[in-house]
């Protein structure tokens, strides 16, 4: 704990208060669960707890005997604590351990800030000057508080049944898709046939590992830059950047036969299928509601069309749109009934 050189530097002059508060700092320094260094103002570290060894990984033999604050940074380079060259610690912290190491400001300006380390855990390290120009260093385990960070924002843009995308995260990345104009971008959406079914004879319990097994057949065969959402109930969606019409059908096609495969409930086997829309931008649209209604208008019509098949959107077939259209144009609600009435 190094503690010692504190011990030597009282020397015989120190007062019953000193002899007395030495052995309690030695237990309360044992006992923290934080890691903490004091470094002197010559730059030099008389403390450095067991807790913060064991948080930095340092080598105990290399540090019980009040290094050189450089030294122990040294230590870290060299031992890939901040990744080659510095690479895995934000700029300024990285130029600041540099500036440190050359001796020309050895503590920077930096009193709070959070980092990962190689082995997986995240740090809070907050620092604190003292009146001789040395500092006081904490060092706090926050791993557990940077997961569950993780894990809310994680639940707040994913379904929670499935995993997929979900429908206002799935909005949020249409829109900036579109805003950015880079490229076509398809929209699929996707609906399943004969679901209701299976919720209606087997349970909602069979209902949602069907969902669950429908999710992960579309991811696999999405590419990694595609954006797969469950809009709710058994509608799901799909962006694809830079896409054409001929691979979107190829890709339509590739989805039907994978959905439609037989999924094991138990010791039974159910089987449903999938009707997809398909709009592309910008020919079709150029802003996510227009968008979203192209390939609503063109999953309509494969619905009505039967089960397992898919759509393009075309204006012509499409009537549907033209009464959209007009009636966005006077700002009048384009009902359900308007919908059928020109699907047929």
């Amino acid at each position: 704990m190094m503690l010692d050189h504190l011990s030597s530097e009282l020397g015989s002059g120190a007062s019953p208060l000193d002899l007395f508060l030495e052995p309690v700092c030695r237990v309360a320094f044992a006992s923290m669960a934080q890691g903490i260094m004091l470094v002197d103002g010559h730059g030099r570290v008389p403390l450095l707890n067991r807790q913060a060894i064991s948080l930095l990984d340092l080598p105990y033999e290399r540090v019980r005997d009040a290094p050189d604050y450089r030294e122990i940074l040294d230590i870290q380079w060299k031992s890939g604590e901040y990744g080659p060259n510095g690479e895995h610690v934000a700029p300024e912290l990285r130029r600041m351990i540099k500036t440190a190491m050359s001796g020309r400001d050895l503590f920077g300006n930096l009193a709070l800030y959070e980092r990962a380390r190689p082995n997986g855990t995240f740090l809070e390290v907050r620092t604190t000057p003292l009146p001789d120009g040395g500092l006081v260093r904490t060092y706090t385990d926050i791993t557990e508080r940077k997961r569950s960070e993780a894990l809310i924002e994680f639940m707040a843009r994913h379904d929670s049944l499935t995993g997929l995308t979900n429908r206002s995260h799935f909005l949020a990345r249409l829109s900036e898709y579109l805003a950015s104009g880079e490229g076509l971008c398809s929209l699929l959406l996707l609906d399943l046939d004969e679901f209701k079914a299976v919720n209606d004879t087997r349970g909602h319990q069979a209902g949602d590992l069907v969902l669950e097994e429908v999710a992960r057949r579309i991811r696999s065969v999405s590419s990694a830059s595609d954006t797969v959402a469950r809009l709710g109930g058994d509608e799901f969606a799909i962006i694809q950047l830079n896409n054409f019409r001929i691979s979107g059908s190829a890709f339509a096609e590739r989805l039907i036969e994978a959905v439609g495969r037989p999924i094991r409930i138990g010791r039974e086997q159910v089987e449903v299928g999938v009707s997809i829309g398909i709009a592309v931008a910008p020919s079709d649209a150029q802003n996510p509601q227009d968008l979203l209604r192209c390939a609503d208008l063109a999953l309509y019509r494969a619905k009505n069309s039967g089960r397992d098949g898919y759509c393009h959107f075309d204006r012509d077939v499409d009537v549907g749109w033209n009464l959209y259209v007009s009636r966005h144009e006077r700002r009048i609600p384009l009902t359900s009934t308007d919908l059928q009435a020109s699907a047929r």
